[in-house]
């Protein structure tokens, strides 16, 4: 059986049931005003300002019935927004540059140790090498002994200057 309060003449059921339809109508309509609130155009001052203060209490952490944040006119919460992302901006710039000086830092290196590695080799290939006595007594018996196996003409190719 169901109870009276009050004397309204409503159940208890009747009335929480009319709560909780309220409430899911609440939600609901909550629901609709948040998401044109996040796609809407930026039009208008209040838009403007709606979005400024989420971006505020995002960035801080901050309800945005904050009363700090009640504070702020558009054109503060325009001025901290914009000195955020020009902040951010420079610090990726400051991070991006650091990055190409190490890059640039280490091709310079490789270069100067290539560089350096080009300059040995050429003092190397720039020393003459010139034949001993007995290089030159080493060439004479090979030539000798392939004339012996292969005819007098063995060697007549064979350039003596050095």
């Amino acid at each position: 059986m169901a109870q009276r309060v009050r004397g309204k003449g409503k159940s208890r059921q009747d009335r929480v049931g009319k709560i909780e339809a309220d409430y899911k109508s609440a939600i609901e309509a909550i629901d609709v005003i948040v998401e044109r609130a996040a796609r809407e155009e930026l039009n208008s001052e209040a838009a403007q300002i709606r979005f400024l203060s989420y971006w505020w209490s995002k960035t801080y952490s901050r309800p945005l019935k904050d009363p700090l944040l009640q504070t702020y006119t558009l054109e503060e919460l325009y001025y901290e927004y914009k000195e955020h992302l020009e902040r951010e901006k420079a610090a990726k710039e400051r991070t991006e540059q650091e990055a190409d000086n190490i890059d640039k830092a280490k091709e310079d290196e490789a270069l100067a140790w290539a560089e350096a590695e080009e300059k040995k080799e050429q003092m190397q290939s720039d020393e003459v090498w010139a034949p001993t006595p007995e290089d030159k007594a080493w060439m004479e018996d090979q030539i000798k002994q392939g004339k012996e196996a292969f005819g007098d003409d063995f060697g007549e190719d064979i350039s003596e200057d050095f």
